[in-house]
């Protein structure tokens, strides 16, 4: 059996391949990818019909104080190539905020029949909607982006009129216009 490893605490993600007897085994050592740090979440799973091994890193894992703690977050999905024993990366997200935290779910989280992952880290929570079957309209899909609604939601209470703070901290902006 071989074995998949990150560096949760360093550059590397790792390939080791056993070989030998089962009585005295040996290790060889692959390099998969060194180019990100601090890989602590790995999920291997079936997307697509093809087996993908997702990964990325966790973004000031332990407090800042590992080797590229601040560096560029990234998550990716690599497929093996079983006739020449390579993986081959796919970039999911570089440079956003959706990192690989300490673990990926992998689920049919829209309910359109192909599998969606998540994960959560120190910068939110991220869904990576898989989008081969895309059964949501896009008037629909785009009703459902926050950033688009009138606020406040249907039964979430009346509009209350924004207040400028505390009465005695906030200049009267009206004292200057006529």
């Amino acid at each position: 059996m071989d074995l998949i490893v990150g560096q949760g605490h360093s550059y590397g993600f790792y390939w080791w391949e056993q070989g030998g007897p089962k009585s005295h085994p040996t290790w060889t050592k692959h390099i998969i990818d060194e180019s990100f740090s601090q890989a602590h979440a790995l999920l291997l799973t079936e997307i697509d019909g093809e087996m993908q091994l997702i990964t990325g890193k966790r973004y000031r894992g332990h407090n800042g104080n590992d080797p590229g703690s601040y560096d560029s977050v990234v998550v990716y999905a690599y497929t093996l190539d079983r006739k020449t024993a390579t993986f081959k990366r796919h970039i999911l997200s570089m440079n956003g905020t959706a990192s690989a935290g300490t673990q990926f779910i992998a689920a049919d989280l829209d309910k359109d029949g192909d599998m969606d992952l998540a994960s959560a880290g120190k910068l939110g929570v991220h869904i990576f909607e898989n989008l081969r079957i895309d059964n949501v309209p896009k008037v629909m899909r785009e009703q459902h982006i926050p950033l688009e609604q009138i606020w406040p939601f249907e039964g979430e209470g009346p509009i209350v009129q924004q207040e400028n703070g505390r009465p005695d901290l906030v200049k009267n902006n009206n004292e200057n216009r006529q």
